[in-house]
Formats: C-alpha cells, sequence, structure tokens
C-alpha cells in the first residue's frame, strides 16, 4: 500500500471527534492527496498527537511533523514537535509549562544533513513568564556535545566544556566550508581550537588558532588570512601578565620562504604592546 493509499483509507475511519485518530487530507485539482493531518485524541478529549505529512505526485512522503503533547494532573505539561524531510531530521522544539499553563522551558534543536544534532538554544522563564537565562548548546559532526554557552538576563556568560576532541564542519548555502577543531582536558578547560574557512573550490580563505591557559581563558591567537590560497597576513595576540602583546604581518605570496618553508616571506611586521587597560606601552 502506498503513502497516499494509507491516508486515504486512513481519511474514512471516522469524521467526528473522539477518542483515537481522526485524518484529514487535503486532494489538489486531480484528486490526489498533497497533504494530511493525523490527530490523536485522549479518552478527555485532549489532543496528544499530530502527525502532519505532505506528498509528492508520486504520493511519496516528503515531510513529515510530529507534535506530541502530554498532560498531568494540572493539565498540559509539555509539547514536542519535530520536523523530518525526506526521512531526516531537520528541527525539533520543546516546551514545558507550570499549572497555570506559562512557559517554564523552551527549546529549539536544528540538524545537520546526517539528521545528527547541531545546535540547540535553550530558554527559561520565571513563573510570569518574564526570561530568566539562555543556552546555546553546540555539537560537533558526529552530534555530541561539545559545551554549551549560558546567558542570564543580568548580562554574565559561562561557558561549560565535556571532555574530548571534536570536529564540528558546517557549510553555507555559497558553499563555504568552516571546520572547527577543539581539544578539552579532562578537567574540562579547553586546551587548544582551529577554525579553519575554505571557499567553494576548497581553497582557504582564513585560519584561527586558539590556545587556552590552564583556567580556560583565551592565553594567545593567530589569524591568518589568504587570498587565493596564499597567506597574505596575519595577526598574533598575546596575553600575559597583565599585559596584550599584537604581532601584524603582511607576506609577499611571490618572496622566498623562510624557516620550514611553511609559510612566505614578510614583508612588514609591526609589534604592539598593550597594558590591563588597553593602553598602548610599547611599538616597534
Amino acid at each position: 500500500m502506498t503513502a497516499q493509499d494509507d491516508v486515504i483509507s486512513d481519511a474514512s475511519d471516522t469524521s467526528s471527534p473522539g477518542p483515537g485518530t481522526h485524518t484529514e487530507v487535503e486532494r489538489n485539482d486531480a484528486g490526489a492527496v498533497v497533504s494530511s493531518t493525523a490527530t490523536t485524541y485522549d479518552s478527555d478529549g485532549n489532543v496528544t498527537r499530530v502527525v502532519e505529512r505532505t506528498f509528492d505526485d508520486d504520493g511519496a512522503v516528503t515531510s513529515v511533523t510530529y507534535t506530541t503533547s502530554v498532560y498531568g494532573d494540572d493539565g498540559l505539561e509539555r509539547t514536542i514537535v519535530t520536523h523530518t524531510e525526506g526521512g531526516v531530521r531537520q528541527w525539533s522544539t520543546y516546551e514545558s509549562y507550570d499549572a497555570s499553563g506559562t512557559t517554564r522551558a523552551e527549546s529549539r534543536t536544528t540538524y545537520d544533513a546526517d539528521g545528527d544534532h547541531d545546535t540547540r538554544v535553550e530558554r527559561f522563564f520565571d513563573e510570569h513568564g518574564a526570561p530568566t537565562g539562555r543556552w546555546t548548546v553546540v555539537f560537533d559532526d558526529d552530534g555530541e556535545q561539545m559545551y554549551r554557552t549560558g546567558e542570564t538576563w543580568n548580562g554574565s556568560t559561562v561557558t561549560h566544556y565535556r571532555s574530548g576532541d571534536f570536529t564540528r564542519t558546517t557549510t553555507a548555502d555559497d558553499g563555504t566550508v568552516t571546520r572547527e577543531t577543539l581539544r578539552v582536558g579532562d578537567d574540562g578547560q579547553p586546551d587548544i581550537s582551529r577554525t579553519e574557512v575554505t571557499d567553494s573550490a576548497g581553497q582557504t580563505i582564513t585560519e584561527e588558532t586558539v590556545r587556552y591557559d590552564s583556567n580556560g581563558d583565551v592565553a594567545a591567537t593567530q589569524t591568518i588570512e589568504y587570498t587565493d590560497g596564499d597567506a597574505t597576513s596575519s595577526r598574533v595576540v598575546v596575553h600575559r601578565d597583565g599585559e596584550t602583546t599584537v604581532v601584524d604581518r603582511t607576506f609577499d605570496p611571490e618572496a622566498p620562504a623562510t624557516g620550514d618553508g611553511s609559510e612566505p616571506q614578510p614583508v612588514s611586521e609591526v609589534e604592539t604592546t598593550y597594558d590591563g587597560e588597553g593602553n598602548v606601552t610599547g611599538t616597534t
């Protein structure tokens, strides 16, 4: 039986709401089913599940949206919505409510091309519905949590990491690829992270390396900019003993390489030192 035949037979089950599942279908001018909505009710008349499907011209399912509602003694407790396309999860949402029906927590999760977790944004509210905090959770290519950053509505921010080595790859609509790698020690503090951005042809646009101290604070960063695959400039920022040193270099891709040949000859170099308040204390 095709998906379309299944929907048609479901539609004839019953036409009046009551305990069980009831399906409505929408047809095009040719009489083919283009969408269906299956609604499940409990014995109290509460909607506990809604399944919305769309179909292509051949009757194959193109997308499905599942909505599940859970009820307790005080009424609706939580609602979960999951949307899939081509059998792959695209996004999902979650909301929980207190006895008065006020939303106390909500989240939205997006998924990558394989249906693994990509990012999740969580928000929390007090009994009056006022926001109290927000968490952003970032996952790696395998759907494992890399870190979560929390923001309270008084302006403070905190980030919690999970120990291990992680890789995260994202592709923009224009074909630009961002690849992030992160190493977190057993103490839950980040050791080093690297981010490489390449264009649609695979040529590197930027590279950034960040090293952290034992407290998880940024100790040094290096950023390299590329043009047509050649390094054209770099910036190194080092934080030490309350001072910050910034070294800016520009490169000539046509000049002979230096050292081990991994980078071209710098044609200019400027080193600037700042104190803890951001004042320039030296330039060379």
